[in-house]
């Protein structure tokens, strides 16, 4: 099962993000994915070889924060985050099930040819015009 909904519609940062707008990412990024394993729990417990794949991002990690400091997307970030943490509890409270995050931008080398690339100081290439 792969649970890949996801929204980012919101580049606000910690200190200007509603309320609202957290809660709508929540919503879709992290409680979406929790809905979709009870769904599907039946179904993987049956399963020769269940695996539970969250569709996650670099943004959502805790510990690689420094590297990848975006000053905005706080309620991208924190639903991701919390999506990244039910996927580990699900690992580990089920020991048949193979749950695990896979970050698609990481594996994208356009991803880095967009942000490596520059003309005379401005962006030469968009992300999203290459994916």
């Amino acid at each position: 099962m792969i649970a890949n909904a996801g929204i980012s519609n919101d580049a606000s940062p910690i200190e200007t993000a509603t309320v609202d707008s957290v809660q709508e990412h929540i919503n879709v990024n992290a409680i979406g994915p929790y809905l979709l394993f009870q769904a599907t729990f039946g179904l993987l417990k049956k399963a020769k070889q269940p695996k539970f794949v969250v569709i996650g991002s670099a943004l959502g990690s805790i510990g690689y924060m420094e590297q990848r400091a975006a000053h905005g997307l706080f309620a991208y970030g924190a639903s991701k985050a919390m999506a990244h943490w039910t996927s580990r509890r699900i690992h580990f409270s089920h020991e048949n099930i193979i749950s695990f995050v896979v970050d698609p931008v990481s594996y994208s080398p356009y991803f880095y040819l967009a942000i490596s690339i520059k003309e005379q100081g401005e962006w030469f290439a968009d992300y999203r015009s290459l994916c």
